[in-house]
């Protein structure tokens, strides 16, 4: 799994167009987090929730992107090299996992740094930064998963050139449903912190609770679909 990150890794750091199509998204969502309108006397969409909740959330689609760009397209990228990964002593569970460390790592990583500075400018606390971390990770984690579960399911195999590693009809699919994994995701975790007679401590974890039962069911569900159209791909 280790081998299976570090090899992804350099291949994506050899591919300027792949690196192109995953910088040009998360720039401009840092544009829009950064923008002097996005500061906290401003009057913004989340004006009425706590300060972390909009970064959270800008965030979150960011992380969308980069799921799409990389998690997507994580088996479909071997092309026909595929039965290289097939013969060596990898077992599909293994190596299904080992395909979503790399989107895993990407996603979470860029969305921290996005929410963090969109926090900072907004002068979240200390306590509630972390806080929102942990419901970013969660979510991500559950997102890319999901993606990774998606690509494995329907991977193009017999492509001539790797932008076509992914078909346009399963982007358009995952942005479609991702996008509506992290507004359930939002709502889930948002109920709780609404209910005041759980107290802080009882809303918060109650939050965090709601956002891993959504991402391990994505997650999970995507997965399991996946490591089944593995065992069953014809090479």
């Amino acid at each position: 799994m280790v081998a299976l990150l570090r090899k992804d890794g350099r291949n994506l750091r050899r591919d300027p167009v792949q690196l192109s199509q995953l910088i040009l998204p998360l720039a401009l969502f840092a544009i829009y987090l950064l923008a002097p309108q996005s500061g906290a006397d401003s009057r913004t969409l989340f004006q009425n929730f706590p300060l972390w909740y909009g970064p959270l959330t800008t965030s979150a689609f960011a992380s969308l992107f980069v799921a799409s760009g990389v998690g997507l397209r994580a088996v479909g990228a071997e092309g026909r090299q595929f039965w290289c990964l097939r013969s060596a002593p990898l077992g599909a569970r293994d190596l299904l996992l080992g395909k979503l460390a790399l989107p895993a790592v990407l996603a979470v990583g860029a969305g921290l740094i996005l929410m963090w500075s969109g926090e900072i400018r907004l002068h979240v606390p200390l306590p509630q930064m972390g806080f929102s971390a942990i419901l970013l990770i969660v979510c991500v984690a559950g997102l890319t998963a999901l993606a990774t579960g998606l690509g494995a399911i329907w991977p193009r195999l017999d492509w001539s050139d790797p932008r076509r590693a992914t078909g346009i009809w399963l982007s358009v699919v995952f942005l479609v449903v991702g996008s509506s994994y992290i507004a359930i995701c939002m709502v889930a975790l948002t109920v709780p912190l609404v209910i005041t007679q759980l107290g802080t401590v009882g809303s918060d974890l109650a939050a965090v609770a709601a956002c891993v039962l959504c991402a391990g069911i994505a997650g999970t569900v995507a997965l399991r679909l996946g490591y089944a159209r593995l065992l069953r791909i014809e090479l």
